[in-house]
């Protein structure tokens, strides 16, 4: 018996007349997913691209990601912390490149938790503009900001809010990702208990969410502005469904569906009638993924601008920014170039941590952010110390006070931990604060200490909320 015949696909096969292949289908839903990863557009170049895969990699068809085989685990090496790649589900590279966001504009991530569509955003708009992380859950903000403070954005304003109530005080958009909370069937690979759980009226209590959401990003969105409506499930209910649903609220010639189309992406178009019901004409422009044409997840787009006129909505006002004698001692300290600063604003947090905002963030005065820009130096210490965040993002420049560790020393970075160190290694670092390197790569920071015996040690800085539980 293989692996399709012996996972019950029942929940599934209300699909099979949509679907071109049912057999290649039931058999790749059923296939555990290729591990899929996204490189840091300016931190890997080719050579370490091929260091980084070891040439197990192949080069997926949606620009900057790179597949693997499944058994690849990518997810606790160092290389991860140090921010040179992100773990994704290949699909989520879609809704960015059907958004296609540009420098200098405003974009909003109505549901952005975990994050990864969020930094695919920032890359696109290459650090210029405005981009509004936001979610309603908390905890799931974590693993956010974590993932934003390792690609090193300073451009990420994050939200904690309910996206279907999302206050109009935060201003119109440009372009506005709304990949809603959904079902997931089309996550099964990954997740083949979600087969059982999964009913058609779980997707139709979803529904009511989804509408919401979407309204409101469309009201967020200003006229000649995007919408790109996204999930991870097969189920019309919860696609086209909602899309025809709320569309049919709206005034006439108040938005239209644009082709959702990537090119070297196979994709199915949208359905114009589902059991019984006529959705609009023109959904046949949607999106559908099916897992067995480009041996990935299932996902839906469906790619909406915005026409009419302009709705009022409230100034946005950027809070006053703030001069800092903090980043001149940072430069000191390690040798960094001022002109690595330019086009970047600073501002104070508190009097406690200093922040570096990209050119054009203009964080919303409603929700109140959690955090904006990239949290570079803390300053309420007497010497104030660049972050992990801020090495990773400048730590390249440093021509002072760089300290190479060994193999065996990551484990300790990572957790931590206070260790000795080889008086060769320490060459002609000054005791405080050091920048840790590896492999050519830039990791983090440490403190640098020497006892009264002369004897060397490190203190890792590596943050205390990205811990790893376990030494591996």
């Amino acid at each position: 018996m293989n692996n399709a015949d012996s996972i019950d696909l029942t929940s599934l096969r209300r699909y099979q007349p949509l679907i071109d292949d049912w057999p290649a289908f039931r058999e790749a839903v059923t296939r555990p997913p290729v591990t899929c990863v996204w490189l840091h557009p300016e931190r890997v170049d080719a050579a370490r691209r091929e260091r980084l895969l070891q040439g197990r990699g192949t080069a997926s068809a949606l620009p900057g990601l790179w597949r693997l085989p499944a058994e690849v685990r990518m997810g606790g090496r160092w290389e991860y912390f140090a921010g040179l790649y992100q773990i994704v589900e290949e699909t989520s590279a879609l809704p960015v490149l059907l958004l296609d966001p540009q420098p200098g504009e405003r974009v909003l991530d109505l549901c952005a938790a975990p994050g990864m569509k969020s930094l695919m955003l920032a890359a696109a708009m290459r650090e210029r503009g405005t981009l509004v992380a936001n979610d309603l859950n908390r905890r799931r903000l974590k693993g956010l900001r974590q993932s934003v403070e390792r690609f090193g954005s300073a451009i990420v304003s994050i939200t904690n809010a309910d996206g279907a109530n999302f206050p109009p005080a935060a201003g119109q958009f440009d372009r506005v990702l709304v990949d809603v909370p959904c079902s997931c069937e089309g996550t099964t690979r990954k997740h083949p208990e979600l087969l059982e759980e999964v009913d058609n009226s779980f997707s139709r209590r979803k529904s009511g969410a989804q509408r919401a959401l979407l309204r409101k990003a469309i009201h967020l969105c200003r006229p000649g502005g995007r919408i790109l409506y996204s999930t991870c499930t097969y189920a019309p209910e919860e696609n086209e469904g909602v899309v025809d649903h709320v569309l049919r609220e709206l005034p006439p010639h108040m938005v239209r569906i644009r082709p959702a189309v990537v090119p070297g992406f196979i994709s199915a178009p949208g359905l114009t009638a589902w059991e019984g019901r006529e959705y609009l004409p023109d959904l046949v422009h949607a999106m559908r993924i099916w897992p067995h044409h480009n041996d990935t997840g299932g996902f839906f787009c469906c790619l909406i601008e915005k026409l009419g006129e302009a709705e009022p909505s409230p100034p946005v006002v950027a809070p006053e920014l703030a001069s800092s004698p903090s980043l001149e001692a940072v430069c000191e300290r390690f040798g960094l170039p001022a002109s690595i600063f330019d086009h970047l604003h600073s501002h104070h947090d508190q009097a406690s941590s200093l922040f570096l905002w990209g050119e054009g963030l203009l964080p919303p005065a409603e929700p109140p952010p959690i955090a904006s820009g990239l949290l570079a130096v803390r300053t309420h210490i007497e010497v104030p110390k660049l972050t992990v965040p801020g090495a990773l993002r400048f730590g390249a420049r440093a021509t002072r006070n760089r300290l190479v560790l060994s193999s065996d020393q990551i484990p300790g970075y990572l957790h931590r931990e206070v260790f000795a160190l080889a008086p060769e290694q320490v060459g002609d670092c000054s005791p405080g604060y050091v920048l840790l390197e590896y492999d050519g790569v830039i990791m983090g920071t440490g403190l640098l200490l020497r006892d009264a015996e002369g004897v060397w040690s490190l203190r890792s800085m590596f943050p205390r909320r990205w811990k790893r539980t376990r030494r591996s």
